[in-house]
């Protein structure tokens, strides 16, 4: 029986965003991307056209994931600054095991974002969702007692989508487990 085209879809999507994080845009060349993807090349170009728009479709695509991952970890039913150490301890994880030694936003916005409108427009999206997100779960952990009233949850928001964007640079370079564990500890230390 065949797979329908969306399982197809999504298992592309999933392999050319491995490949996009592995190699970086400008070094990804279609054959590999064939290669890797198991579908012809004829196929990638029926499903996405061009090697730009696969990036694109590739990004909204762990945008959507990374989406969905984070929703469901938010909505533990667990004090809010914990779910924040939940959070950068997974990551520590990831990185460490390297199941994550990059992020896909992180790479674009380096190679791609000051020149590519387009992959600018996703990014921002993207952190002015997480960044939402975050001063939402500050704003709750604040009503809760768990932050000091004066505090800026926004402020507190951007403060934490840049220690897990400089975790997964340093990530590249360093998988150091101690390291990125003293980094949670004075995080979250800094957050009450």
């Amino acid at each position: 029986m065949a797979r329908p085209k969306g399982f197809e879809t999504e298992k592309a999507l999933e392999k050319a965003m491995h490949l996009f994080r592995q190699k970086g845009y400008e070094a990804t060349s279609m054959q590999e991307m064939v290669l890797c993807t198991g579908l012809s090349c004829s196929s990638l170009y029926n499903i996405f056209g061009e090697k730009h728009a696969l990036f694109l479709a590739a990004r909204e695509f762990y945008m959507t994931r990374s989406r969905v991952l984070l929703t469901e970890v938010i909505s533990q039913p667990l004090p809010r600054l914990e779910i924040v150490r939940v959070i950068l301890t997974k990551m520590v994880d990831d990185i460490v095991t390297g199941n994550e030694s990059s992020c896909f936003m992180v790479d674009a916005a380096t190679e791609k974002a000051d020149h590519d409108e387009e992959v600018a427009l996703l990014i921002r999206g993207q952190y002015a969702w997480s960044q939402e997100t975050f001063r939402q779960l500050f704003a709750e952990a604040q009503r809760n007692g768990e932050i000091r009233p004066e505090r800026d949850p926004e402020a507190i928001a951007r403060f934490i989508i840049n220690v897990i964007q400089g975790m997964r640079v340093t990530g590249k370079v360093n998988q150091r487990r101690q390291a990125f564990e003293d980094v949670v500890n004075t995080t979250m230390e800094a957050l009450l």
